[in-house]
């Protein structure tokens, strides 16, 4: 098997769960950094198109995620995020909390969804 193939590998094989404590997740991380460090010499480029967005993005500083199906490269981007086990981890820590924790809470966070959320508790 070759670097590539094992780099893949062990990105298919890394599982770093939502709940786990970030001492934990970063050995996940650690052993991904640690293959690349070994078995990849010389520089990690970021390619951008040219365009207006990436030279505004460039100039600030700034980051943004695009979709790893748009990428020509099948080594750019391996990591997915489980977006419906956040939401269920969402959930369970919610569904822990009374009604007036989960209200003070939500009263935290300024979105217009939580606003929507906490006129219907308040009912």
């Amino acid at each position: 098997m070759d670097k590539n193939e094992e780099y893949l590998k062990l990105l298919d094989n890394t599982i770093i769960p939502s709940n786990e404590n970030y001492i934990d997740m970063t050995k996940g991380f650690n052993k991904i950094i640690d293959f690349v460090k070994k078995n990849y010499s010389g520089s990690i480029y970021r390619y951008r198109a040219y365009n207006q967005k990436n030279i505004s993005a460039f100039s600030k500083d700034l980051l943004f995620i695009s979709d790893n199906k748009y990428y020509t490269d099948l080594y750019d981007s391996s990591i997915s995020i489980d977006l419906e086990s956040i939401n269920q981890d969402i959930i369970n820590e919610c569904l822990k909390l009374d009604r007036k924790d989960l209200i003070d809470k939500l009263k935290k966070i300024k979105l217009p969804i939580t606003e929507n959320i906490i006129k219907n508790l308040t009912k």
